[in-house]
């Protein structure tokens, strides 16, 4: 495998991207445009799914979102679900222009958020070939049922003083993106600061922290609502015991396309990421976008 650090702007923000090539193939390559989740970095949880990918003659694009690892943006890390959907669409755009790619076989995959901004992105490209989403975001208000009502008033009053801060250009408000049960941050689930700890490990930019701001933008994201616009066939992973993202949302989602398969796995969110489930998942995606890329 051939790993090209590559670049591109979006709106004035330059977005570090990796193309993730199969070695000795000369022809022109079907390609996987990757989206990563909620506050995380391009090489959280793919590695799996880029050598699966690769090894299978399929190229894979991963990025940063802006403000994110090794992209540009200040302040740092700031969720910015707007903007990150640009950026997809523009990672989209940057695999098409590249000479070795085969424009017809592009494959749109995301996880947790990045799979919304996947489900978001498809509806808005109706050349896609396919398009994966595992364990994605499918409705913000089904989430927020997730959230005791305490916490959304903290986050939402952090957010307002951030913003105001930042029209003086104080420094950002930060909260927690992950805390233990108990304690305030932006996801408390059991057992999800430990998660998101082991795919973190080793990243010399990522911290557990985000400016508050971040709840202001895009926060009634709801994908679902597009749903029903996406040509290409596309697969859905869910995780039934998912503590963030409501199964019935996903089902929900999944009714409103026209040619979608809903794969459901035992235990909660990060089983598409570690654990017992992994290798049937990759399986399962690794087949699905071979039937499509290589028809």
């Amino acid at each position: 495998m051939q790993k090209i650090a590559s670049n591109f702007v979006v709106e004035g923000t330059r977005i570090q991207a990796y193309f993730h090539k199969p070695e000795n193939i000369d022809a022109k390559l079907p390609i996987v445009v990757m989206g990563n989740g909620y506050a995380t970095e391009w090489q959280f949880g793919t590695q799996s799914f880029i050598d699966a990918f690769t090894g299978a003659g399929i190229a894979t694009l991963n990025f940063d979102y802006r403000s994110f690892g090794q992209s540009d943006g200040t302040p740092r890390q700031v969720v910015d679900i707007p903007g990150q959907q640009e950026d997809f669409l523009a990672a989209v755009a940057h695999a098409k222009a590249q000479p070795w790619v085969d424009a017809s076989r592009i494959v749109i995959w995301g996880s947790s958020l990045g799979g919304g901004h996947a489900i978001s992105t498809a509806a808005k490209l109706p050349d896609v070939c396919a398009m994966v989403a595992q364990v994605p975001h499918c409705c913000s208000r089904a989430a927020f049922k997730t959230v005791s009502l305490g916490s959304v008033f903290k986050g939402m009053s952090k957010a307002i003083a951030d913003s105001i801060k930042s029209l003086f250009g104080a420094q950002p408000v930060l909260i927690p993106v992950l805390a233990e049960p108990g304690n305030y941050g932006v996801m408390t689930h059991s057992n999800w600061l430990k998660e998101y700890q082991v795919l973190a490990d080793g990243s010399p930019t990522w911290h557990n922290a985000m400016p508050a701001r971040s709840l202001l933008k895009g926060g009634d994201y709801r994908p679902m609502m597009v749903a029903d616009q996406i040509q290409c066939p596309s697969l859905i992973v869910a995780a039934k015991d998912d503590a963030g993202v409501p199964i019935d949302s996903v089902k929900e989602t999944v009714g409103k396309m026209k040619n979608c398969k809903l794969k459901i796995i035992d235990g909660d969110h990060f089983g598409v990421y570690q654990g017992a489930p992994i290798e049937d998942v990759v399986a399962s995606e690794l087949a699905f976008i071979k039937l499509q890329v290589f028809k």
